[in-house]
């Protein structure tokens, strides 16, 4: 791949890279230290580079990254016992709650794997064979992943509205 390329195909998908890092890793400035990583591995290896769909090899490139980013600061975090202190913190209990933030809440809860799934459908748009490049499944698997995770969200959501947890 050439310089024109590369500009070409890999840097107008920055946007969409952030995004995707941002819903993973949860923190603006570390989701553009996993685009700066991912790009400056691209760029690197560009001569290399021939995937049969470009934009889903850079996706699962940005998730990778993205989870040991993730992993890293999880164990970072473990060893200063910072998991300690903020289960130490108390908060004030709410009468009231956002619908977005139950929303995220939920989302959290969601094993990774959905949690991407969704991201990649509902955000980003990605077809179904895209997101199944992306997180190395079958179509057909990223569809039943998409509806249980839309469903659990419904479900707790439902919950939430009627009991007000």
């Amino acid at each position: 791949m050439k310089e024109k390329e590369f500009n070409r195909t890999i840097i107008p998908l920055g946007d969409k890279m952030y995004r995707f890092a941002l819903s993973i890793v949860g923190c603006g400035e570390d989701a553009q230290d996993v685009v700066q990583d991912v790009m400056e591995h691209l760029w690197s290896s560009r001569t290399r580079l021939n995937p049969t769909n470009m934009e889903a090899f850079v996706m699962r490139s940005v998730r990778n990254a993205s989870l040991d980013k993730v992993t890293g600061a999880r164990r970072r975090a473990e060893r200063m016992d910072d998991l300690a202190y903020l289960s130490n913190r108390t908060t004030a209990p709410r009468d009231e709650f956002d619908v977005g933030d139950l929303v995220e809440q939920f989302v959290a809860e969601l094993p990774e794997r959905q949690q991407t799934i969704l991201h990649l459908r509902d955000v980003e748009g990605y077809d179904f064979d895209t997101i199944a490049e992306v997180v190395g499944m079958e179509p057909p698997t990223v569809r039943v992943n998409l509806s249980r995770a839309r469903r659990e969200i419904k479900e707790k959501m439902e919950r939430a509205m009627k009991f007000g947890l």
